[in-house]
């Protein structure tokens, strides 16, 4: 080794190997060896090299120190020896990575001291295998690095706080959570109270500890406030430590930001709210099935509807309920439904709970891919006195159109702002043409020629009219058939404020049967009057005669007239009687022949 004798001199002195530095050396349970810091070679070794490097003694000192080096690392080597020879001081640390005779790679700690050594320039070795050490220490700094981001994550904190003390002991993730500054908040038990929202100040009273003590265990949701006044939702969970007597040392707890999961459940129970108010309060059914039929979930408002409690139902299969006709309607719709299918199915039959069949409109939407659902959602309504008043409408229509086509009468509905006309199916009907265009000249364009100026301008003047509600015409109309019919048309307008006509009904009727009816019956009274004049007096003079000639008769008195010429007279006058009848006769004949 090197020992100095005075200033600017060196005296070099060999230390041999034998006595107590050999002892020191060889017995040396860490690796030591000897190397020369020109040549890289290895001088001198202890059989804790040996062992640890796996050579054998001779093999060692025939090796430099870069064959114990990963070839990627000698540079590195070389820097530090380059360094050490320029250095004032003598002694060197670091850890570095060698390689045994195996192969294998290990992590080394390195203390190294320049000597001199059989006349070299040396540096003394004494190395020790930290491989597991920073093997440990990566595996803590991962598990740390770990639980600090598990805590991130779940925005966690730790504190602890010995009884004897006032202050507690923060992880640095609790001042985040409680959003305050680590340089300046300090967690005394007034600190951390104040930070507490002042509604739930009371969990850190005795009453508080005092459950804490009992279980040992507390768990609790409160509100802090931040330094900034904003509100946070935390959950505590604390463990309190006690000692071999039994005796309360110290309380460790952890704390989580539950912020975001109570702004959702809030979130939720107003969606819930909601949901109930429309579907517990509606007045539509809402449920839940499976595709089965069986009744997952029905809602309370099936109460007034069908006089059911939802309890019930629910377990029930709501198939079974159906009137027979519709069961397997019902049935092949619901069950063929795709996931996320909607589809609405046409009115069916339900009971009531007293047993009446109701009628009910149904909206399905298969949901069974949603886990929230996990069901078929059925949203009905209770449709019956609609559709029994639908019935009785259109029975009522259907009894209309036949009492319009039995009168040989029809209707139309003229949007005049529009210009635009729905005709009733009654006109085709009855005049046989395919009134399919909306333009209100198609009915005028069949009017005959001698009456078509004069009835539109009729129509025309009563539309710009204010004061007129209604007008009646009547015209000659070509069928579609070529033949002529009377027509009755009656307009009824609908006017706005300002008295201008917006709307109109028409009602149209073929009145020529009626026409020709009438024709026939003043044509028959005045035949009737004709008979009954002629009854009245052609019948009356010969018949007079007769009985004026019977009474002569039977009295005798008929002086120069003789009994033949009384016969004779009898006879003359119930001729003429007789012709005046068969004209009678004829005449009412005549009035009764049907007309080509």
């Amino acid at each position: 080794m090197i020992f100095e004798s005075g200033p600017g001199e060196q005296q070099e002195r060999f230390i041999e190997f034998d006595g107590n530095y050999k002892v020191l050396f060889e017995l040396n349970p860490l690796p030591m060896w000897v190397y020369d810091i020109d040549t890289y070679q290895v001088l001198n070794v202890n059989e804790a090299a040996l062992r640890h490097y796996g050579y054998r003694k001779e093999e060692f000192l025939a090796l430099t120190i870069k064959d114990i080096r990963p070839p990627e690392h000698v540079a590195v080597l070389e820097q530090a020896i380059n360094k050490l020879k320029s250095a004032i001081e003598d002694f060197s640390t670091g850890i570095y990575k060698h390689r045994k005779k195996t192969g294998e790679i290990i992590d080394v700690q390195v203390w190294g001291s320049k000597i001199r050594y059989a006349g070299r320039n040396a540096e003394l070795i004494l190395a020790a295998d930290v491989t597991a050490t920073l093997a440990a220490q990566k595996e803590v700094a991962a598990a740390t690095k770990k639980l600090q981001d598990a805590q991130a994550i779940a925005k966690l904190g730790y504190w602890s706080r010995k009884m004897s003390e006032d202050i507690s002991d923060w992880s640095e993730k609790m001042y985040v959570i409680y959003g305050r500054d680590p340089g300046t908040f300090v967690p005394t038990y007034d600190n951390v109270r104040s930070c507490f929202h002042p509604d739930d100040r009371h969990l850190l009273d005795q009453q508080a500890f005092k459950i804490l003590a009992e279980k040992g265990i507390s768990d609790y949701e409160h509100r802090i406030v931040t330094e900034k006044g904003e509100i946070r939702w935390v959950f505590q969970r604390l463990h309190l430590e006690s000692d071999e007597n039994g005796e309360p040392v110290s309380i460790n707890g952890i704390i989580q930001d539950v912020t975001e999961r109570v702004r959702q459940q809030n979130l939720l129970r107003t969606s819930e709210k909601r949901f109930k108010a429309l579907a517990q309060e509606g007045a539509d059914l809402v449920g839940i099935m499976e595709p089965s039929g069986k009744c997952i979930f029905i809602a309370d408002s099936i109460l007034p509807v069908l006089g059911f409690h939802a309890d019930e139902l629910i377990g029930h299969n709501l198939l079974d309920y159906l009137h027979p006709e519709d069961k397997a309607r019902i049935a092949s719709t619901v069950q063929s439904l795709a996931p996320g299918e909607k589809v609405r199915i046409d009115p069916y039959r339900f009971p009531d709970v007293k047993g009446r069949w109701r009628w009910i409109s149904t909206v399905a939407t298969n949901l069974t891919h949603e886990e929230a659902v996990v069901g078929i959602v059925i949203n009905s309504t209770e449709i019956t006195d609609l559709l029994n008043q639908s019935n009785a409408l259109k029975t009522s229509n259907d009894r209309y159109k036949l009492l319009m086509k039995a009168a040989n009468q029809a209707i139309y509905d003229w949007d005049i702002v529009q210009e635009s006309v729905e005709w009733g199916e009654g006109l085709s009907d009855i005049f046989g043409h395919k009134f399919s265009s909306p333009d209100p000249s198609s009915w005028s364009n069949y009017i005959c020629a001698h009456d078509k100026e004069r009835a539109v301008q009729q129509v025309s003047m009563a539309r710009n009219d204010p004061g007129t509600e209604m007008i009646d015409l009547e015209y000659d109309y070509i069928k579609a058939d070529g033949s002529i019919a009377i027509v009755e048309h009656r307009v009824i307008f609908l006017r706005n404020e300002e008295g201008t006509a917006v709307r109109a009904i028409g009602h149209v009727k073929d009145a020529t049967a009626y026409r020709k009816n009438l024709q026939r019956i003043n044509k028959q009274n005045e035949t009737l009057t004709k008979i009954a004049w002629t009854q009245s007096h052609v019948v009356r003079a010969p018949l007079a005669r007769i009985m004026g000639l019977v009474s002569l008769l039977k009295e005798g008195g008929y002086e120069e007239l003789t009994q033949q010429d009384l016969l004779d007279y009898v006879h003359q006058s119930a001729c003429e009687l007789d012709k005046v009848i068969r004209e009678i006769v004829h005449t009412a004949e005549t009035t009764h022949e049907p007309e080509s």
